[in-house]
């Protein structure tokens, strides 16, 4: 249900963005499911890799952002701008 409410405040009308929005939670959800139930790892070796692993997250996650629909940015417009407009 959390992923619907964030995938539908993203704007997914996408199919390559809900997929891979998708898949990104799935696989952080395995691995949440992996560090609470496995055990612990008995190689120094793999938990450094694990950790320098991490930062492909972080370009996935990088790559699904680039991907959603975004609003066009309005410009601001000053609140006297109209007024002054109609006295010249």
């Amino acid at each position: 249900m959390f992923i619907g409410h964030f995938g539908a405040a993203f704007g997914t009308k996408r199919v390559t963005l809900r997929l891979s929005l998708g898949a990104l939670f799935a696989f952080l959800l395995a691995i949440y499911a992996g560090d609470r139930f496995g055990p612990p790892p008995t190689d120094p070796n793999a938990v450094a890799w694990g950790t320098l692993a991490m930062w492909l997250l972080v370009l996935w996650a990088t790559w699904v952002d680039r991907h959603r629909d975004t609003a066009p940015v309005l410009a601001p417009v000053h609140p006297l701008s109209d007024a002054r407009r109609h006295h010249a």
